[in-house]
């Protein structure tokens, strides 16, 4: 398996805090990132027609430019090979009606973005820690 995170963001300041953070984290993973939602699809769809191995897991935005997060994951559930790859929303939404929207369209997690580095910091540890060290994820045992 891949020790690599997707981020499909939009947005430079939420990428390079990301990055910042990410490299604050104990054997963090690699970072991929796509800044719409089109691009993190055909990433997805190069990595499936090639040899790379799919990224462990993706971050994903909702307020994208063109297909918007929902539009995203919903793509990334009917794409043949990526039923089982976590998805985690990261957004700055704490809207009710997005939660849900994101858990019915197949998200794993949904995470409102941290106001602070050190919040974030201790997101991405925690988020390293449960889908790289912790969870058995389906593509393993195939």
């Amino acid at each position: 398996m891949a020790r690599k995170i997707l981020l499909i963001e939009d947005s430079e300041p939420d990428r390079e805090l990301l990055r910042i953070a990410l490299g604050r984290v104990d054997d963090a993973p690699e970072l991929d990132e796509a800044v719409t939602g089109e691009a993190g699809l055909a990433h997805l769809r190069a990595v499936l027609g090639g040899d790379a191995e799919l990224p462990a897991l993706v971050l994903l935005d909702i307020n994208l430019p063109g297909l918007n997060g929902h539009e995203v994951l919903e793509e990334i559930r009917q794409l043949a090979g990526c039923e089982g790859l976590p998805v985690v929303m990261l957004t700055t939404s704490s809207d009710p009606l997005e939660v849900r929207s994101a858990y019915e369209h197949g998200a794993n997690a949904y995470l409102v973005k941290p106001a602070s580095m050190k919040r974030q910091v201790e997101m991405l540890a925690d988020l390293k820690r449960f889908f790289f060290d912790q969870a058995s994820l389906p593509y393993e045992a195939a």
